[in-house]
């Protein structure tokens, strides 16, 4: 588990940074939609998953040999309360003193997306944006407002 947990880590890391090509060979796939490669590839054209085959895989770019190791697609947690206060100034220094941790660690455990059920407006969409443009670094935020 250790191992599936840093091989996720570092390729969610890695996505952060420049998009770039990426073929990882000898891994244990799981595909998401119930299908199991044992020895299966997966490769990655600009950022973008290109491929998942059984076997060795042909590509350009960095190759890392997975032996031992699990990929997986990242995990979405469709119900997460992101922002914590009650007023617009307990938001912002929340946003800018407490939260960078928690989406840190969000992506320490595979969640590469998440939906933000009911927090306060604006401020999610401002939140949303500086993860999109890269400001603050943490999953993809989908803010679906008050109920």
């Amino acid at each position: 588990m250790t191992r599936l947990i840093a091989l996720i880590s570092c390729l969610v890391l890695w996505n952060l940074g420049v998009a770039q090509d990426l073929v990882i060979t000898n891994a244990h796939v799981i595909d998401g939609a119930g299908a199991i490669i044992e020895r299966g590839s997966v490769v990655v054209i600009g950022g973008l998953i290109a491929s998942v085959s059984e076997g060795d895989a042909e590509g350009q770019g960095t190759r890392i040999d997975a032996k031992g190791m699990t990929v997986m697609p990242g995990l979405i947690n469709t119900h997460w309360h992101l922002l914590n206060g009650n007023t617009d100034e307990a938001i912002d220094e929340y946003i800018e003193t407490g939260l960078a941790d928690v989406l840190k660690s969000l992506l320490g455990r595979g969640v590469t997306t998440i939906m933000s059920a009911s927090d306060a407006y604006p401020n999610i969409l401002e939140l949303r944006r500086k993860l999109a443009d890269g400001e603050i670094s943490g999953p993809r935020l989908i803010a679906v407002g008050r109920h």
